[in-house]
């Protein structure tokens, strides 16, 4: 019996999950406030471990991925730019997923 894989991140739309432009700008503007940074650090790491501060990078900060493809500190990322923008999609679903398991903890979360 074979097992059904996930679709790597790469092929994954934010329709797909379930995330609409209006709340693609909201989870923008979360991450660039600063407000749920640590909610926005566990997003990116659970995303993609390995590119999750490239990752930050570009949603605090708006940059894209020629941008932070080769950062001074952090070197060159380890990914092709689809796939970095695959993970980075992945990463706004988790924030997404987070922040409404926040609010329904009655914690903040938007």
């Amino acid at each position: 019996m074979q097992t059904k894989k996930a679709p790597l991140p790469r092929y994954v739309t934010f329709d797909n999950y379930g995330i609409t432009a209006e709340r693609y700008k909201e989870l923008r503007a979360v991450c660039r406030s600063g407000e749920h940074s640590d909610t926005v650090r566990l997003a990116a790491y659970t995303a993609a471990p390995d590119i999750a501060e490239y990752i930050l990078l570009s949603a605090t900060e708006n940059k894209t991925f020629e941008r932070v493809e080769f950062d001074e500190k952090l070197g060159q990322i380890p990914c092709c730019r689809t796939d970095f923008y695959g993970y980075r999609r992945l990463f706004y679903h988790h924030l997404d997923q987070q922040l409404k398991r926040n609010k329904c903890a009655g914690t903040s979360g938007i």
